[in-house]
């Protein structure tokens, strides 16, 4: 059941993400979550409904995805496929939009570019 009153994310920001993440499919991206971000090629992006609320979010899959703490450090690598929920585009970022603002993490993703870690997505 929805609740009143929590706010739903719009219909066209959870679209505008889609088209967003759909233009960067077999790319590297990083999702922008609140203490960390996630790494990895994005294989697929579509609408779905967010757990067992009725919330439409954009379902991203994503290709050995690794997390970052927001403090620049590595934390893990995840599963070989991860899937990820955004409803909004800014979430969803290149690996030129991060240089200036995490140029360890920026730097740290070319290595492992370089060693072909993504290959085969």
């Amino acid at each position: 059941m929805i609740n009143p009153n929590v706010s739903q994310p719009h219909n066209q920001e959870v679209e505008k993400t889609k088209m967003k993440a759909r233009s960067f499919i077999k790319k590297i991206i990083i999702i922008s979550q609140s203490t960390s971000l996630i790494v990895g090629k994005l294989q697929s992006a579509d609408i779905d409904k967010m757990g067992a609320t009725n919330y439409p979010a954009c379902k991203l899959t994503v290709f050995k995805p690794k997390r970052y703490s927001i403090g620049n450090t590595f934390q893990f690598n995840m599963e070989d496929q991860g899937i990820y929920f955004v409803n909004k585009p800014e979430m969803i970022m290149t690996l030129d939009e991060i240089s200036d603002k995490y140029p360890e993490i920026f730097r740290e993703i070319h290595i492992n570019v370089g060693k072909g870690v993504w290959d085969g997505a």
